[in-house]
């Protein structure tokens, strides 16, 4: 059987915040990063992207559908500055792909991207991430990086959807 997003999800948060990693999160988009299925801060300041993919088809569907997020791994290239002084990441300090057990191979990963296998709650990793670019997380990501996971663990999700369900009086308020 093949296992959840949600599954692989939170095995990879748990072992990632016993490696010290914090903020993470799931489900992240934003500051240029763009989707991220699971995210966190190393304790240097690092970011690391953990890309999900249960199927093949997933797995080869990622080059086409997020074509710059691998060109800028690719480049190493890691921010650009906005007009008025904001940074936006991106690309990751370090790229992983999660899948489960033998799913796809290392010949199956570019060379700016590692890999780990998921089986039965446990992971290996196959592959080593290589750092793709030295910039660390501005104090801007982190902080949004943590607000997701607050939203998610004091609004059960994003707090645009808390918002929806009071309007819809979904909470009997």
């Amino acid at each position: 059987m093949i296992p959840s997003e949600n599954e692989i999800a939170f095995a990879l948060m748990r072992e990632y915040y016993h490696k010290g990693h914090s903020p993470i999160t799931f489900r992240f988009s934003g500051q240029g990063i763009g989707e991220a299925d699971v995210i966190s801060i190393t304790k240097a300041g690092f970011i690391n992207e953990f890309e999900i993919k249960r199927t093949r088809s997933d797995f080869m569907a990622d080059f086409r559908n997020k074509t710059y997020k691998h060109k800028y791994l690719a480049e190493r290239v890691g921010i650009k500055k906005g007009f008025n002084g904001t940074v936006w990441f991106l690309a990751p300090s370090y790229f992983w792909f999660v899948v489960p057990k033998n799913l796809i191979g290392i010949e199956d990963i570019p060379e700016y991207a590692g890999l780990i296998y998921y089986e039965e709650g446990r992971l290996a990793v196959i592959k080593r991430a290589p750092r793709t670019h030295s910039e660390k997380a501005t104090i801007d990501i982190v902080q949004k990086i943590a607000h997701n996971l607050m939203c998610k663990i004091i609004f059960g999700g994003s707090f645009m959807n808390y918002s929806k369900k009071l309007r819809e009086n979904e909470f009997g308020v």
